[in-house]
């Protein structure tokens, strides 16, 4: 639930991390994000609906760029159930990854 970095398995991942539920920085799927995240519904530019997020987190409500699962996504995306770069195990992975439902960029 709660995991730092470096991660595989991860419903919503943001920068290489993986689920937890709270996170500082490049982390996946967390309730309360600080940076580098990735669930987010829509993304406008690095952010979007975060319950609790600093900088470039993830679960956003709008997504604009380099982000993963969104409902609605701008560029780069890919669905995810969350994930924001170089990710493993995802539902939906942006870029770059590996087992995707829906892929949108370099799969």
């Amino acid at each position: 639930h709660h995991r730092e970095s470096g991660q595989a398995k991860q419903h919503h991942r943001g920068s290489g991390q993986a689920k937890q539920h709270h996170r500082g920085s490049g982390q996946a799927k967390q309730h309360h994000r600080g940076s580098g995240q990735a669930k987010q519904h829509h993304r406008g530019s690095g952010q979007a609906k975060q319950h609790h997020r600093g900088s470039g987190q993830a679960k956003q409500h709008h997504r604009g760029s380099g982000q993963a699962k969104q409902h609605h996504r701008g560029s780069g995306q890919a669905k995810q159930h969350h994930r924001g770069s170089g990710q493993a195990k995802q539902h939906h992975r942006g870029s770059g990854q590996a087992k995707q439902h829906q892929r949108g960029s370099g799969q």
